[in-house]
C-alpha cells in the first residue's frame, strides 16, 4: 500500500460486463434511431411446488378448488387486463421520483388481479417493469392516473 493504492486511480470493473461491443460509439451528432431498445426486466420467480402437486404446506389463505374464481366464490370469472403506464422522461431527479411515488401510491390504494406494466424512458431506450402486484382497472384509476401522467401515457388492454 502506498499513493498507487489511493481509490479512484485504477478502474474498477463492473460486476456484470457487457459484451463487447465491435461498432464504436455513435457521436452526440448521430440521428435518433427509429426504434428505441426496449428492455424487460422479468418477476422474481414464484416458489415452485413440491413436484406432487401440493404445496409446501404453506397456506396463503385461498381456495384452489374453483380455478378462475377468487377463493372459490360464486363471482363470475373475470378476465384481466393490462394496464400500461408510460413514464414520462424527467429532466430532474427529484422530479421524476416524485411522479414515480405518486403513481406508486395510486396504484397500492387500487390492488387487485390486473396486470401493470410501467414504460420508463432510460438514455439507451425504453425499460418495461412489470409490478409485483396487480391492480384493479377501474374508471376512477384511470382518470387519477391520467390526471397524474396525462390522458395520453396511461392504457387499458
Amino acid at each position: 500500500g502506498g499513493a498507487a493504492d489511493v481509490a479512484g486511480d485504477a478502474p474498477v470493473p463492473p460486476a456484470n460486463p457487457a459484451p463487447a461491443d465491435p461498432a464504436p460509439a455513435p457521436s452526440p451528432a448521430a440521428p435518433e434511431p427509429i426504434a428505441a431498445p426496449v428492455s424487460i426486466i422479468k418477476p422474481r420467480p414464484k416458489p415452485a411446488t413440491n413436484g406432487n402437486g401440493h404445496s409446501n404446506g404453506h397456506a396463503n389463505g385461498h381456495r384452489a378448488d374453483a380455478p378462475g374464481r377468487p377463493n372459490g366464490s360464486d363471482a363470475p370469472a373475470r378476465s384481466t387486463a393490462t394496464l400500461r403506464l408510460r413514464l414520462p422522461a424527467a429532466r430532474d431527479f427529484d422530479v421524476g421520483v416524485q411522479l414515480m411515488q405518486q403513481v406508486y401510491e395510486v396504484l397500492r390504494e387500487n390492488s387487485g388481479e390486473d396486470t401493470v406494466i410501467i414504460h420508463l424512458p432510460r438514455d439507451n431506450g425504453t425499460v418495461l417493469m412489470k409490478a409485483r402486484s396487480g391492480v384493479t382497472c377501474t374508471d376512477a384509476l384511470i382518470d387519477r392516473l391520467s390526471g397524474i401522467l396525462g390522458p395520453e401515457r396511461v392504457a387499458v388492454e
